[in-house]
């Protein structure tokens, strides 16, 4: 796997964090497996591409705009109104047996719709694949830690410009 590792929220258990590993070969349109962690137990889910178009039929909204928010949710984040009390756009919910994970989506009306959901197996080797994650995860970490360094070097670059510019 070659996706991307990113910290979640599931349901009524707001101060305990999940862990979500989703991973994709061309874009999560074409389908996509995932590893559901608390930090010792995993999971395993896949969706195939067909499930991606069935799910964006029955909602009766275009596959393309369907696979943008997964890939927002999935991959950025997606919740929002998190702080002072207000209530999430977005939610995960997992199964009381962890067999389904579930992803929500309020609509503009307020109500609930269950977008995605991903039936889970037991990983067979939780710890290497916790470990993979940890791995994964502060690669990622350091990848993004030299971008804002490049960019901080490259913005103080544009700014000696401006100056001189402003200067002449």
């Amino acid at each position: 796997m070659s996706g991307l590792v990113r910290q979640i929220r599931v349901g009524l258990e707001p101060s305990t964090s999940y862990f979500l590993w989703v991973d994709w070969v061309e874009d999560l349109g074409s389908g996509f497996t995932l590893v559901f962690s608390d930090g010792s137990s995993c999971f395993l889910g896949e969706v195939s591409g067909e499930d991606v178009t069935r799910e964006a039929n029955a909602l009766g909204v275009k596959r393309e705009i369907y696979v943008e928010d997964l890939h927002r949710v999935f991959t950025i984040g997606g919740g929002s109104g998190t702080e002072g009390g207000l209530e999430k756009e977005h939610m995960f919910h997992l199964s009381p047996d962890n067999s389904c994970l579930t992803y929500k989506k309020r609509t503009q009306k307020g109500i609930w719709v269950n977008v995605c959901a991903v039936d889970l197996h037991p990983a067979s080797d939780p710890v290497e694949l916790n470990r993979e994650m940890i791995r994964r995860s502060v690669g990622h970490v350091a990848a993004l830690e030299e971008e804002n360094r490049h960019l901080r070097e490259e913005n103080q670059t544009l700014g000696l410009e401006q100056q001189n510019l402003l200067s002449e």
